[in-house]
């Protein structure tokens, strides 16, 4: 099963015999309802509830209700097979008529990395009995050995934000259960949850933005220097091929110019920008820097600046690469963020860095909506000083012989595949 298997999600909403009980029910307590209003002052207009939204769909609102359902579900499932980038691609594709969404999930699950699918061999492990064994302290352990490898991306970091927060919303509604946190504590972990998880997105959007700007190793990463002056690590910029025609003597004569992808001015603005960003984000999140350094403060968690946000995402928006802005198969832009197709020559570059100027603030937004109920900076004391280490025994993660040698016998460790297993 750790072949892009997802975790169950819940049905589409139908009228099930379940639902038309719960709306017969409905009905019976708006009637109850009713004859008290005639002895009862007048009270306000309450929200409709969800029941009562199906109640008034016609039949057409509701088949396009549940065929938008199953296109979001598979889009989902797309997207943390492959990541942000490729489900791009998957999409043009789709609305260009070249491809359904079953055949993007199945080659999506093609392309699952072997650090994706060693996630999963963790994530689908069970029991004897055939119950998962998996928690949220061994997946974050995964996260600690793998998030530096070579093969660590974008779409592993995605796969993994959707395991652990599918395993730490099992193990809090467990916990309100037994009684050790409440259904409120319960709710704002997964707010905060949700808004780091969509902040990633944010994040790998940009990235994808700039990245061709900078210089990179053969294996993707980004290379880097000491700045002379101010002692702070700079990204070495890329240097682009800039070719003018001439004639020279009666025939055309091609010269050929390396240029700097950015210039340096413009660079830096770039990066105070980013910055600001990640600053104000991770301010909301609960996180700020101190002396560069990531330091916790659930008493900033909600009061991220959302006007110096935006103000920032256009700065950003209008230093992306042009090369970038023309090569985007389209925006989503669209209803609940429907991929918009809009081929480069229909547009002039102002208003395709204005879509993706929106495009990205529609991502934050999406990020922001999560934390508008939180009622608590500090959920289930996760930010406290004297906060319980946790009862979950650490499993070791073995990467090397000399790791495996100086286990114990009996010792349950993690292999360098992601599968756990026992010394004998």
């Amino acid at each position: 099963m750790a072949n892009g298997q997802q975790e169950q999600q819940s049905g589409l909403p139908t009228m099930s015999a379940d639902m038309i009980n719960k709306t017969d029910q409905l009905l019976a307590e708006k009637r109850a309802l009713a004859g008290q209003s005639q002895q009862q002052p007048q009270q306000q207009t309450q929200q409709p509830t969800v029941y009562e939204n199906f109640m008034s769909m016609s039949p057409a609102q509701l088949r396009d209700f549940q065929a938008n359902y199953h296109r979001l579900k598979q889009k989902n499932e797309v997207l943390i097979n492959s990541g942000d980038a490729r489900l791009e691609e998957y999409e043009s594709e789709i609305e260009a008529g070249n491809m359904t969404w079953n055949q993007a999930i199945a080659i999506s699950k093609k392309d699952l990395s072997p650090v994706s699918r060693s996630l999963d061999n963790i994530y689908y492990n069970k029991d004897s009995k055939g119950r998962p064994t998996v928690s949220s302290a061994q997946l974050s352990q995964w996260y600690e050995a793998n998030k530096n490898k070579i093969g660590f991306g974008e779409a592993e970091q995605r796969r993994y934000d959707t395991r652990i927060t599918a395993v730490l919303s099992k193990e809090n509604a467990r916990d309100v259960q037994l009684g050790k946190i409440t259904e409120n504590e319960a709710k704002n972990v997964t707010m905060l949850i949700n808004y780091n998880n969509d902040m990633r997105t944010v994040f790998n959007g940009i990235d994808n933005a700039i990245k061709g700007l900078y210089q990179t190793s053969k294996y993707g990463e980004v290379l880097e220097f000491e700045d002379p002056v101010t002692k702070k690590s700079r990204k070495h910029i890329a240097e682009l091929v800039k070719e003018e025609k001439g004639v020279v003597d009666g025939e055309v004569v091609v010269t050929r110019t390396k240029v700097p992808a950015i210039s340096v001015e413009d660079e830096e603005v770039l990066s105070k920008a980013i910055n600001v960003v990640k600053e104000e984000m991770n301010r909301d999140l609960g996180i700020t820097f101190v002396d560069g350094k990531q330091t916790r403060s659930p008493e900033t968690r909600g009061t991220g600046n959302e006007q110096l946000i935006n103000k920032n995402i256009n700065i950003i928006a209008n230093l992306v690469p042009k090369d970038f802005i023309k090569g985007k198969r389209g925006y989503y832009i669209g209803v609940n963020d429907a991929f918009v197709s809009i081929p480069y020559l229909e547009k002039d570059e102002l208003s395709l860095r204005r879509m993706y100027g929106d495009e990205l603030r529609r991502k934050y937004l999406r990020a922001k909506n999560h934390i508008s109920g939180l009622t608590n900076p500090d959920p289930r004391g996760l930010m406290s000083a004297n906060q319980k280490p946790s009862q979950q025994p650490e499993i070791p993660t073995v990467s090397s012989k000399a790791d495996y040698n100086q286990l114990p016998s009996g010792t349950v460790f993690i292999d360098p595949d992601g599968n756990q297993r026992t010394k004998p």
